[in-house]
C-alpha cells in the first residue's frame, strides 16, 4: 500500500503481486498528481467525466523492471468523490496506463471511490474515467484528431459522433 496524496487529498494506491512468486529484489515508487495527465487526450478515457488526478507507479531493480509472462500485478487506485468531474458515473470507469509514449487500452473497473486494474506487467502513469466515445471513425488515417459534437442523445438531439479534422462537417437542420 502506498499512502500517497497531495496538499488537499489522500489518494493511496495498493499494489499486489498475486501471480508472481519470483521477486527477489527491486523497489516500487508511487505518487499521485492532482489534475489531468498531460497526455490524457489520447488515452481513450473521457477526461471531462473522469477523475481529476493520476497516479504514477515506477519500478527499479532486477526483478521488478520487467515482469515475465508469468508475472503480473494488480493495482487499486483510491480517489476522493470530489475528484470526479461533471457528475461522472463511477460504475462506468475504467483505468488506462501510460508508459513509453503510449497508452494501454482502458480496462478494469471502479466502484465507490476505488478503481482497479488487474494483470499489469508494466509500470507508468494511471488515469481513471469512463471510456471516451470520441474516437476516430474506422478507416480514418493514422493520427486523425477528432472532436465530439457533444449533442445529448438522451434529449433526442443527435448522437455523440466524432468528426475528423479536415473532413467536411454535416449541417444539421432542426
Amino acid at each position: 500500500s502506498y499512502p500517497v496524496g497531495d496538499a488537499t487529498s489522500y489518494a493511496p494506491m495498493v499494489v499486489t503481486f498475486p501471480t508472481y512468486t519470483g521477486i527477489v529484489g527491486g523497489t516500487l515508487t508511487g505518487s499521485t498528481t492532482a489534475g489531468q495527465h498531460p497526455q490524457i487526450g489520447t488515452s481513450g478515457i473521457d477526461w471531462t467525466h473522469g477523475v481529476s488526478r493520476y497516479w504514477t507507479l515506477g519500478a527499479s531493480g532486477d526483478t521488478l523492471t520487467s515482469l515475465s509472462g508469468s508475472g503480473s500485478y494488480n493495482v487499486l487506485l483510491n480517489f476522493n468523490a470530489g475528484d470526479v468531474l461533471n457528475n461522472g458515473v463511477v460504475s462506468t470507469f475504467e483505468v488506462a496506463r501510460y508508459s513509453a509514449g503510449s497508452w494501454s487500452s482502458p480496462a478494469g473497473s471502479a466502484t465507490g471511490t476505488q478503481a482497479s486494474l488487474p494483470g499489469q506487467t508494466g509500470f507508468g502513469d494511471f488515469v481513471v474515467g469512463p471510456t471516451s466515445s470520441c474516437v476516430a471513425p474506422a478507416g480514418s488515417p493514422a493520427g486523425t484528431t477528432c472532436f465530439c459534437d457533444n449533442f445529448d442523445r438522451t434529449a433526442g438531439l443527435g448522437a455523440d459522433c466524432p468528426i475528423p479534422w479536415g473532413m467536411p462537417r454535416r449541417m444539421h437542420r432542426w
